[in-house]
């Protein structure tokens, strides 16, 4: 395993001496847990697709400052995958994103059928907050250099809109007996592919039929049982591996006094 990644601003390259700063926890990160020092390199990324490799120039208490040494663009992985997830208990939840980040998936956006939970607004906002910072934190250990977004729960008249407009959209039941995931997947890539996660106990045969009316594909993760927080992920990961996880890579900014 190599150092995490580390996230910040984008940079204007055109500066003469390009430089960054790194403040907050990400500097007690590095200093005590990674106790990197002056001299080493450290690999930092705009969360859009930038990633700059630098060297330490200086550390303090509170901010580490950086030379740039390259910069490259990252290309986007096809497909992109959104993961809509039944609302269950929150920390299962947080166990679904940590996993969810880590498989490759863009998008996780939470909602309610009639067996997830249904905290209130106030939490679920308070909630929202906290899981962008886990994904966040999941997105630097596994090296990813675009950043997952948690987005605002759908309700479920909304999350069938959504599952309308999508390209490739597949529902995770446990009781589909025809198609399995492998068998649900085209040769060749889509721009986008949607999966559709119930809550703990499975969504019931009404939720499946209005889905199927939206346009969606019930299919099966095999003989085995998932838990509702595993299931998302593990189709997520199944499908980067089916059509692989590299990406382009352009240098935009050379190798400066490496």
């Amino acid at each position: 395993m190599g150092l995490p990644f580390f996230y910040i601003e984008s940079l204007d390259l055109d500066e003469p001496t390009p430089r960054l700063k790194i403040e907050g926890e990400d500097v007690r990160h590095l200093s005590g847990s990674l106790r990197v020092r002056r001299g080493e390199e450290v690999t930092v990324c705009d969360g859009k697709g930038l990633i700059y490799q630098t060297r330490v120039l200086s550390q303090g208490r509170d901010l580490i400052e950086l030379d740039v040494i390259s910069c490259s663009r990252v290309g986007e992985v096809v497909p992109r995958i959104e993961l809509f997830q039944a609302l269950i208990p929150p920390a299962r939840l947080e166990d679904c994103i940590r996993l969810a980040v880590e498989a490759g998936v863009n998008e996780i956006i939470p909602f309610k059928c009639k067996r997830s939970i249904d905290p209130s607004p106030e939490k679920l906002s308070k909630l929202l907050e906290r899981w962008n910072k886990i994904a966040r934190e999941s997105a630097k250990t596994s090296r990813r250099c675009r950043l997952s977004l948690v987005s605002s729960f759908l309700k479920w008249e909304d999350l069938l809109n959504r599952v309308s407009d999508s390209e490739t959209p597949l529902i995770l039941w446990e009781k589909e007996e025809r198609l399995i995931l492998r068998d649900a997947l085209i040769e060749d890539p889509p721009s986008q592919l949607v999966l559709v996660a119930g809550p703990k106990g499975g969504f019931e045969e009404e939720e499946i039929e209005e889905l199927v009316s939206a346009g969606a594909k019930p299919v099966s993760l095999g003989e085995a049982n998932f838990k509702s927080q595993t299931a998302g992920p593990l189709a997520a990961f199944f499908v980067r591996q089916h059509y692989g996880d590299s990406h382009k890579m352009e240098k935009i900014l050379g190798d400066r006094d490496r």
